[in-house]
């Protein structure tokens, strides 16, 4: 079998929403995590909730014969009708789970043709 899976790192409710269209579209996805350990949230000066307001990773697993193009380029819609928390970019890393290797940073800007996968 020829899967491959990646990582989709980004603000919380930006990864709520990739996970659910991941799930939409048939591929099997992670429960949104937070990138950072427990335990640095139980070491940090503030609480969880701050942390959680942070970053969240899904992990999604593209079966053989699928594309992750063409499952970008969904995000990349999804991208364009989210709004940026804080007013700051709209984006997600994305990342080879097994290498951790960076596919590309997303944005709504992203020429999807230039990502390779």
């Amino acid at each position: 079998m020829n899967s491959q899976t990646i990582d989709v790192i980004g603000d919380p409710a930006l990864i709520a929403a990739i996970a659910a269209l991941a799930r939409q579209e048939g591929y099997a996805a992670s429960e949104p995590m937070l990138t950072e350990s427990i335990s640095d949230a139980l070491d940090a000066p503030f609480g969880v909730d701050e942390i959680r307001q942070v970053c969240e990773v899904v992990t999604i697993m593209m079966g053989a014969g699928t594309s992750v193009v063409g499952f970008l380029a969904a995000v990349k819609a999804l991208l364009k009708r989210s709004e940026p928390k804080g007013g700051g970019e709209t984006a997600v890393i994305v990342n080879d789970t097994h290498s951790q290797a960076r596919i590309t940073k997303l944005t709504p800007d992203t020429d999807i043709s230039q990502i390779g996968g």
